[in-house]
């Protein structure tokens, strides 16, 4: 199960691209590629539900076409640190890539994936793959997979 945020994370990228997909398409006239970098605050572990700070940098690209659609890719590091100390702190990688077509003035089919891969202090191994899909609004999470070895 997805915890503490990261749904709304994913669902927040969904939103933002479809939206900026629709708006770039009624105003773009060319392609267009924008690359990306920053970073996106994170509250508790994923698959625990532990409270904590956590943290994604973010490197990546953003491709527009307005006669076809967009795809995004971004990857970076992931970290974690739980408020409680007797509890692991994860470091590791991280994966999202969106894409939508568009099909009509109004309208984008559009998915968000998202993976994260981290290794913990106490040498386990945290995994989250989740999906997020539809059409415009509203998004359906697809089943969502979070676990620590």
């Amino acid at each position: 199960m997805l915890r503490t945020g990261y749904g709304q994370i994913l669902s927040g990228f969904a939103v933002l691209l479809l939206t900026g997909f629709l708006t770039s398409a009624a105003m773009a006239d060319a392609p267009q590629v924008t690359p990306i970098d920053g970073t996106s605050p994170l509250n508790g572990n994923p698959c625990t539900g532990a409270p904590g700070s956590g943290v994604l940098l973010i490197d990546g690209v953003y491709r527009f076409d307005p006669t076809f659609g967009y795809t995004l890719a971004i990857h970076g590091s992931y970290s974690f640190t739980p408020d409680d100390p007797s509890q692991p702190s994860y470091d590791g990688l991280f994966n999202l890539v969106s894409a939508a077509e568009y099909r009509s003035g109004q309208n984008a089919d559009g998915r968000v994936l998202l993976h994260i891969n981290a290794t913990g202090t106490d040498g386990s191994r945290l995994e989250l793959n989740q999906i997020v899909f539809g059409t415009t609004a509203p998004f359906t999470f697809g089943e969502g997979r979070c676990t620590i070895r």
